[in-house]
């Protein structure tokens, strides 16, 4: 199901063409509805950032790769994840992550936990970049979720940034914050 309503495909219609002639071609209504139909699941601010990157930075003809490959969907880099995941090694520490970091992280645990964390990266790595290149070919966003450490204090800065970000959503905060003690939940788990 589409994430755009029929109006912001119609204005995402007015985008595709303004910014193909401001790149200096004309893209016709047929070509256009079908790259609305292939962008309808990503939120319209995104694909707003996205064509401004392309008249910026395309040379030559907009097309749907370019525009695609310029969506920011919220899925980290794989540094920026195995960073964010070697934190969870940590049963102290909360993390939020996304379902693709924490996939990996299950992969790569039992060598991180054996002691070979080199080996442990470059599994998480493989995984990852997999699991969002599957995710990116379904349109599917990053879905953030938390982690829950046992300390505390460190879970609730850890929310409330994930919340400050964008990450994560108010309510789902404070239903965390409302629980007592927790554990981490195992890679098995699917919170």
């Amino acid at each position: 199901r589409p994430m755009l309503t029929d109006a912001e495909q119609d204005q995402l219609v007015d985008m595709l063409a303004s910014t193909a002639e401001v790149m200096g071609e004309k893209i016709s209504s047929n070509a256009a509805t079908y790259m609305v139909l292939d962008l309808a699941n990503y939120a319209l601010p995104a694909l707003a950032r996205a064509l401004t990157a392309c008249r910026r930075e395309v040379k030559g003809r907009l097309s749907l790769a370019a525009i695609i490959e310029r969506i920011d969907d919220g899925h980290p880099a794989p540094n920026e994840a195995w960073a964010l995941a070697i934190r969870a090694a940590d049963e102290a520490v909360t993390v939020v992550w996304t379902e693709q970091t924490r996939d990996a992280w299950c992969a790569a645990l039992p060598l991180v936990e054996a002691g070979d964390s080199i080996a442990g990266r470059q599994a998480f790595l493989e995984v990852y970049v997999r699991l969002v290149k599957e995710a990116r070919a379904e349109s599917r966003c990053a879905v953030y979720h938390p982690s829950l450490g046992f300390d505390a204090a460190g879970r609730d800065a850890a929310l409330r940034l994930a919340v400050a970000s964008g990450r994560l959503e108010h309510h789902q905060v404070a239903e965390h914050l409302a629980i007592g003690k927790i554990g981490r939940a195992s890679c098995r788990e699917r919170v």
